[in-house]
């Protein structure tokens, strides 16, 4: 199933996510607006795309915007002349850069749509707590896009605020956990299989995605992923002796309608697969709540600079109203 997946990465993080896909063997691709980003990574220059006349988008989301306007049609002919086979395709991106933060989600919401034969699906990242508030910025209005796809199947929200507070290791450990997840139909048991087409229902199915294991008694999410809502759609499981119970997926998240069992008796812990959750909305309210404190906290800062008191009844008019995110009409 490897060779059916491609890994596209936008930006600087899309682009070390995708490269970490690349060492586990996927097919990879790289756009970026800068050359810098990608110069470090060992890709052969084939697979890389640099917007011409881009030097970088410096978190700007609005200038990849229009480098998107301006170069679409030679994105979309480059990536289908060079990938026309691959049936998958994820692409990876920071919600909170500029580059694929700003190109990812007009480019997902027109191939997917121009193409309906192919799976589109996307990785991305979500910023840390301790970030500047253009890039937490920056993410509400990326979220605000993605969440109006409509042709979009699996969607990965990793999230930098996670108790893994290494964005490599992040990579390295979500990097696993897809190939794991791709090799299901390689374990043969006489207690059951997964086979190619079962697979293919799991990447072709709708919403948000993350990986678990079985720890003790109880399942547990990978901590790089976001915490997600609990309703999901299907499952898989691989079993050793000690495996994962349907009741106990129920009794963490919901009872899938479809669940999808294979056994290896050579891993460690049981481990799934959770499809079809809702979008981590309870994330992006806290990220919402926190650029709302620090945009409060930066005009404190300001006043405290300046020699004469303002009066409290003026320094209200400076406090950011809690507006929700303006959406962004993709299809426009």
């Amino acid at each position: 199933m490897k060779e059916d997946v491609l890994f596209i990465g936008i930006g600087q993080a899309g682009s070390n996510l995708a490269y970490e896909m690349k060492q586990r063997g996927f097919q990879t691709f790289y756009i970026n607006s800068t050359n810098d980003d990608v110069d470090l990574l060992d890709i052969d220059d084939n697979l890389k795309y640099h917007i011409p006349g881009a030097t970088g988008c410096g978190r700007n989301r609005a200038k990849a915007l229009n480098y998107t306007k301006e170069h679409f049609n030679n994105i979309d002919n480059i990536i289908m002349t060079k990938f026309p086979m691959f049936k998958h395709i994820y692409i990876c991106f920071s919600t909170g850069g500029g580059t694929g933060s700003g190109i990812s989600p007009v480019l997902l919401g027109i191939l997917s749509q121009k193409y309906p034969n192919k799976n589109f699906g996307y990785v991305t990242i979500l910023p840390n707590s301790s970030e500047s508030v253009d890039i937490k910025t920056n993410s509400l209005e990326c979220y605000s896009q993605l969440q109006k796809l409509t042709h979009i199947n699996n969607t990965l929200f990793l999230d930098n605020n996670s108790s893994v507070n290494d964005f490599i290791v992040i990579n390295k450990i979500f990097a696993d956990e897809f190939e794991k997840f791709i090799e299901i139909t390689s374990y043969k048991s006489v207690r059951g299989n997964i086979d190619d087409d079962e697979l293919e229902k799991l990447i072709a199915t709708k919403g948000n995605v993350v990986f678990a294991n079985k720890i003790g008694d109880t399942i547990e999410v990978t901590p790089i992923f976001s915490k997600p809502e609990k309703t999901i759609q299907k499952a898989f499981v691989i079993n050793n002796d000690d495996p994962i119970t349907i009741s106990m997926l129920e009794n963490t998240f919901s009872k899938p309608a479809r669940l999808f069992s294979g056994y290896n008796e050579d891993i460690k812990n049981s481990y799934a697969g959770l499809f079809g959750l809702p979008m981590p909305k309870s994330r992006i309210m806290e990220i919402q709540e926190e650029v709302l404190k620090d945009n409060e906290e930066i005009v404190i800062v300001k006043d405290e600079q300046m020699d004469f008191v303002i009066p409290d009844s003026l320094k209200q008019n400076n406090v950011p109203k809690k507006d929700k995110v303006k959406s962004i009409d993709i299809n426009s």
